[in-house]
């Protein structure tokens, strides 16, 4: 049997569950000297189809005492069976703090091209790596200097797409909670430089995207070697670098995530700002020149994380959107409204469907909008939101993902299930 809990830990006045494998029975709280301090009913769930587990939930949203506990399922007193205890958690007002400062210190033990230092990075330090140039991979003489910036999930490339992605949580996580993100401290080296150490971060990963662009606005695709390392520290990784052709899915989140950061930045670096605002405007460009979809696939011999799509539909909405909002100059807006002609996931926030991005960006962008278009986004977030608490109602661990969706990456949601986005 098991007990599973919320080891992050659960708020005073929040919903408190726990899943349990033995599904009827009852069960209690100690906290972490040993004592009982709530005891419950363990309500049967039943069959749960993902997992293949039998479960019961045990509900203690009504104790609301700080601490620390554990969950325990009663034993069999009759054939002496102890308790089944979960994992200790906490219970407070502040119990995901630490959660977030971790999630957003991550991306630092991400950078690439920099040395970590023990000041900064603990024990989890390296030397600098991957500062060589590029070479085109469709035309080897061409060298671009492309350091810097994150390394993607497992692997030390570089992706343009899925960085995009991470940018925007950030940065309209940044936008909608904005004295939260300001305060958070990550003990980074541009730490008291008068900006928010969320944004610092950041500017890392978009100063690599400005590498990124061509002067014509394209976007290259990705950086990275031909295959994936061994498991080598980053500085041992000395293969060549590459950069694979643009895309027009790169160009366009490019385009969408400078405007996004460029209004962000301005009260803490005007030129930077500028710099992010033309960026944008100069990708804009290339896809109004270029307005068939240029997808992306590995070429023969390259076997890193290939991140295609089937199109780049959200992507060009998202970019439009991003630059109205910036500008409120119409011609975006236009864009825009033609972008909606076609279907795409309206409320997806993912690497593979980010047209959600585009809804944030016109909804908090102060700018003028359609009422028609205003409540067409809204509602899409409601019902997006309403299929999740569907899904997650119909789980016996209450996740809100369905059986086919535990693939690579699975936690961005149904959405990347459209692509072929596994990484090879």
């Amino acid at each position: 049997m098991g007990v599973y809990v919320n080891q992050a830990g659960y708020l005073l006045k929040g919903e408190k569950r726990a899943v349990l494998t033995s599904p009827s029975g009852r069960f209690f709280l100690e906290d972490d000297e040993g004592k009982e301090v709530y005891r419950g009913e363990i309500r049967e769930f039943g069959f749960d189809r993902s997992s293949g587990d039998r479960v019961g939930t045990a509900d203690f949203s009504e104790f609301e005492v700080p601490g620390v506990y554990r969950v325990c399922a009663e034993g069999d007193a009759e054939n002496g069976s102890a308790p089944e205890k979960s994992l200790c958690f906490p219970i407070g007002g502040n119990v995901y703090d630490r959660l977030l400062h971790d999630l957003m210190k991550a991306y630092y033990f991400l950078r690439c091209g920099c040395e970590l230092k023990p000041e900064y990075a603990g024990e989890y330090v390296h030397a600098a790596c991957h500062t060589g140039y590029a070479s085109e991979w469709e035309n080897p003489s061409v060298k671009v200097e492309v350091s810097g910036g994150w390394h993607d999930a497992g692997d030390y490339g570089r992706y343009i797409t899925p960085g995009a992605c991470a940018l925007a949580h950030i940065l309209y996580a940044y936008k909608m909670f904005p004295k939260t993100m300001k305060e958070l401290q990550l003990q980074i080296p541009e730490s008291g430089s008068g900006t928010p150490d969320v944004l610092s971060e950041c500017r890392v990963e978009l100063e690599w995207f400005l590498k990124m662009q061509k002067s014509d606005g394209g976007v290259y695709h990705k950086a990275s070697t031909a295959r994936h390392a061994a498991f080598v520290m980053p500085e041992d990784d000395r293969e060549p670098l590459y950069v694979l052709p643009v895309s027009s899915m790169a160009t366009a989140d490019l385009a969408a995530v400078c405007a996004l950061a460029s209004a962000i930045y301005r009260p803490y670096d005007g030129a930077f700002a500028d710099k992010l605002a033309q960026a944008a405007e100069k990708s804009y460009q290339w896809l109004k020149e270029n307005p068939e979809f240029l997808g992306f696939r590995n070429p023969p011999g390259c076997g890193t994380g290939e991140y295609g799509e089937r199109d780049d539909l959200s992507n060009r909405f998202w970019a439009a959107a991003e630059l109205y909002a910036l500008t409120g100059e119409e011609r975006y807006h236009r864009d825009l409204e033609k972008a909606l002609e076609q279907p795409f996931p309206l409320a997806a926030l993912g690497y593979g469907d980010v047209g959600g991005f585009g809804l944030l960006a016109y909804l908090l962008s102060g700018q003028k909008q359609k009422e028609e278009l205003r409540e067409r986004f809204l509602e899409a977030f409601v019902q997006e939101a309403a299929q999740r608490v569907r899904v997650s109602e119909a789980c016996g661990y209450g996740v809100s993902m369905m059986e086919w969706e535990y693939f690579w990456g699975s936690n961005m949601g149904r959405h990347e299930a459209r692509h072929d986005l596994c990484h090879r």
